[in-house]
């Protein structure tokens, strides 16, 4: 079953103590000994991030941040794929 937390917050300095919150408060992350972390954002969007149509970039850098501190061993890959060129229709039957 999958863990959920809800915690609000503003940005800044702040922002990476409350993802941390919000991690514990959800049992940590699954994260194995030496293992690369992928992370999928969503930037294939001219909107704003506070749409929250697209990954915030000041959460991205938070987040980066606490990874780096908490993982620092660890791959770190940030992934995103173009979506323009996709045509869902196409692959329905």
């Amino acid at each position: 079953m999958s863990a959920v937390s809800v915690v609000r917050s503003g940005y800044g300095s702040e922002l990476e103590h409350r993802i941390r919150e919000a991690i514990r408060a959800c049992g940590g992350l699954a994260i194995r000994d030496r293992s690369r972390i992928v992370i999928k954002i969503n930037l294939c969007d001219f909107r704003p991030p506070e749409t929250g149509a697209i990954t915030d970039p000041r959460f991205l850098d938070a987040f980066l941040g606490y990874l780096d501190d908490c993982y620092p061993d660890h791959e770190i890959y940030v992934v995103e794929n173009e979506a323009t060129s996709a045509a869902p229709d196409l692959f329905v039957e």
